[in-house]
């Protein structure tokens, strides 16, 4: 171990044979590269706030203590102001420099700003000899205690930080006075790991820092700085300096200054220390990270490559037994936080760590499960499976989001675990709804798939698939009815949230039985079907054996049976033709509209009003339409009226005489005065006179063998006198009404 040292100054008689600045004096063998760094470096120029102060007391001007590393090699050096040189001129400096060809080895385990006020340095060159000893060693001086708030640590180690992970840029500290800048350097640099910090190159002071190729230049308030360049400036002395963005790695020390000084910026650098291989500026927020797990610092705000990223490092680059259980419980936490979608750094990290916290595992099975195949998954005991499946898929089951089908079609085991756990949840209040109307399709399918021991199980799949279109609602009711029990009715909302199809309807009724039909709600939805589609007018060969099948079940109250009942005869009575043999239709009708609301109650007269107009040609049609209108009452005959009139006044003169004679001979009096004294003409008001003659003409063959009404001799005269009364002419009926 051989170190150099040399004197440069401005003088009469040196190693460079001239008078002026030049080597005064230096140690033999010295290396050419490192002494022109160290003449280069150790420059000193007076600052103008010191001029007229040196003058008067030399002591003063402040010296400048420098260190410039160059490869595995450095310099140390301490330049003093001495005023004026044997000339007399002022602006002489003497500089003494410490070479080192390693200067790791050399300074043993100090820092180079541990060098500050070391025995070894001096101020002027003593004798007349230029060739000057090796140094036996290096040997520290007598430290100044560290100083810096934690808001100015954090701003200069993040400028540095950033200067030694690009190779760019210089920074600049403002102090109030020189003193102050050994202490602060002192603080800063034994922040940082220990092969950071012999990359760091430095001075005290300067009087001109934008010269200065070191990695932190200190100087004073009163100094001009520069406007521009590749400088950040840091003022200490609460003046106005650059915007430095604080890294994970300033906060973390800062933190460690703060609450545990001097002692916590050593813990952080021995941690660093045992990082194998040594830490790359680039790393330090990494390991800002890991230093934190290990102690609880904070973790808030780290992201999962983060988090991930620090953990790697942790286990790959340091001793065996550093990362211990109080980190791992801190990861474990800031993972169930932030999530854990690098499933294939997580495996890696936690393949062959046996330690790791049954949460993290917990949180890391259930990411691998979402995961492409290949993705490792730990192999569990049955109980531990069980846990996991239980905390773990049992929750996205229930919650409704999707399981991974293609990890779990790979594990079987994975599946028998989670239908056992499911079958235990599944009897809980409320939770089975949960899953009928949560379960993905891609769990059902999976879950369907392995064959599910559990009827439970099996009905939740089931109401599943069919909900996702891939199960027939029906097949599944009728199948499973007896495990749904009470959410029969919310799981058949659920397999039909629009309602109930015809279709669907009418394939309900048949399939289930009558008891689920009814608890299910199904039946109400289908009642309520039929009677919409009625009274919509949309009535047709699908309502009508809906109604049929409906009016089967036993467990229809009153009010609903009549309404199914009403439906079916509306059906009955529109198929009534002039060949019906026998009134039965109607009179059912006119009988179940006294036992329905108001308004299928009108439905259902009007539909046996219409089934009257078409009965005319019916040889019984008299009897039928008496019996009709004598049993229902005012609404049925108004009702008949309102078709009779319309229909009338299209037919041919024989239908129109048959409805007339049917009409003449009703027995009920009022009904017979109302039909032929206000209908009919209504009916005929605009047929002309051969119709009407031709209406009588038919008259007499429909009549033929009957009575005429009293007081007439013939249907011919009684027709006659009808016409006169109804056919008189009038002056409206001249200009408007009468047809030739």
């Amino acid at each position: 171990m051989t170190l150099h040292q040399l004197h440069y100054t401005s003088c009469e008689h040196g190693t460079e044979g001239i008078q002026g600045f030049q080597i005064s004096a230096i140690s033999a063998g010295a290396d050419r590269e490192l002494t022109e760094l160290a003449v280069r470096t150790s420059t000193y120029e007076i600052g103008p706030e010191y001029a007229s102060a040196a003058a008067d007391a030399l002591d003063a001007v402040p010296a400048t203590f420098g260190y410039v590393p160059v490869g595995g090699r450095g310099v140390l050096f301490l330049s003093t102001y001495t005023g004026a040189d044997y000339t007399g001129r002022m602006g002489n400096y003497f500089a003494h420099a410490i070479m080192s060809d390693d200067i790791d080895r050399d300074l043993g385990g100090a820092l180079p700003v541990d060098l500050w006020r070391s025995p070894l340095w001096v101020s002027e060159h003593a004798g007349g000899d230029q060739v000057l000893p090796a140094v036996p060693r290096l040997v520290a001086g007598a430290a100044d205690p560290p100083s810096a708030s934690g808001d100015l640590l954090a701003r200069v180690v993040s400028a540095v930080q950033a200067v030694l992970t690009t190779g760019r840029g210089r920074v600049i500290v403002v102090v109030d006075a020189p003193g102050a800048a050994v202490p602060l350097l002192a603080t800063i640099t034994r922040s940082l790991p220990r092969s950071l910090a012999l990359r760091v190159s430095f001075l005290s002071y300067s009087a001109r820092p934008e010269r200065q190729e070191v990695t932190i230049c200190a100087t004073t308030r009163g100094t001009r700085l520069p406007t521009y360049g590749d400088f950040v400036v840091v003022d200490a002395t609460g003046g106005t300096g650059d915007q430095v963005p604080v890294t994970a790695f300033a906060e973390t020390v800062r933190s460690r200054w703060e609450g545990r000084g001097e002692r916590g910026l050593a813990e952080l650098a021995e941690l660093a220390e045992r990082v194998s291989p040594p830490l790359a500026a680039a790393e330090l927020d990494t390991f800002a990270v890991v230093a934190d797990l290990g102690a609880r610092g904070r973790v808030d705000g780290i992201t999962e490559p983060e988090l991930l990223a620090s953990v790697t490092m942790a286990l790959t680059r340091l001793p065996k037994g550093v990362f211990g259980e109080q980190a791992w419980s801190v990861v474990a936490s800031r993972a169930g936080s932030v999530g854990m979608s690098d499933v294939a750094g997580w495996a890696a990290v936690l393949r062959d760590q046996p330690h790791a916290p049954r949460s993290l595992l917990l949180a890391y099975y259930a990411a691998a499960l979402g995961s492409a195949d290949g993705t490792w998954l730990p192999a569990l005991a049955p109980r531990e499976l069980g846990e996991v499946v239980h905390e773990i898929l049992v929750p996205k089951v229930i919650d409704g989001l999707d399981l991974p089908g293609d990890v779990l079609a790979r594990r079987p085991e994975i599946v028998d675990a989670l239908v056992d756990a499911l079958a235990a949840e599944l009897t809980r209040p409320g939770v089975a709804h949960r899953v009928y109307a949560g379960m993905t399709k891609r769990t059902a399918q999976v879950i369907s798939a392995a064959g599910s021991g559990s009827p439970a199980v099996r009905a939740a799949t089931a109401v599943a698939l069919a909900r996702h279109g891939e199960a027939d609602p029906v097949d599944v009711l009728a199948g499973f009815g007896r495990e749904l029990g009470p959410d029969a009715e919310p799981v058949a909302r659920l397999l039909w949230p629009n309602g109930l199809t015809i279709k669907d309807a009418v394939r309900t009724v048949r399939g289930l039985n009558p008891a689920l039909l009814a608890g299910s709600g199904l039946s109400a939805q289908a009642v309520a079907l039929v009677v919409a589609a009625v009274r919509t007018g949309k009535l047709d060969s699908e309502i009508t054996r809906l109604a049929g099948e409906l009016a089967g079940q036993p467990h229809l109250d009153g009010d609903t049976a009549a309404a199914l009942d009403a439906v079916k005869l509306i059906a009955a009575v529109d198929r009534v033709t002039a060949k019906q043999a026998e009134a039965t239709p109607i009179q059912s009708a006119i009988a179940v509209a006294r036992r329905v609301d108001r308004d299928l109650a009108r439905l259902v007269t009007d539909a046996v009003a219409s089934a009257l107009v078409r009965l005319q040609p019916n040889p019984a049609f008299g009897i039928i339409l008496g019996d009709a209108l004598r049993t229902g009452g005012d609404s049925l005959r108004t009702a008949y009226e309102g078709h009779a009139v319309k229909a009338l006044a299209k037919m041919n003169p024989t239908a129109v005489a048959n409805a007339v004679h049917a009409w003449a001979t009703l027995a009920d009096s009022t009904t017979r005065r109302q039909l032929v004294e206000h209908t009919l003409p209504k009916a005929v008001g605009k047929r002309g006179r051969r119709d009407l003659d031709r209406i009588g003409v038919a008259l007499l063959g429909a009549a033929r063998g009957s009575q005429p009404p009293s007081r007439s001799t013939s249907w011919q005269s009684w027709w006659k006198n009808w016409r006169r009364k109804h056919e008189h002419v009038s002056i409206w009926r001249s200009l408007f009404g009468r047809k030739k």
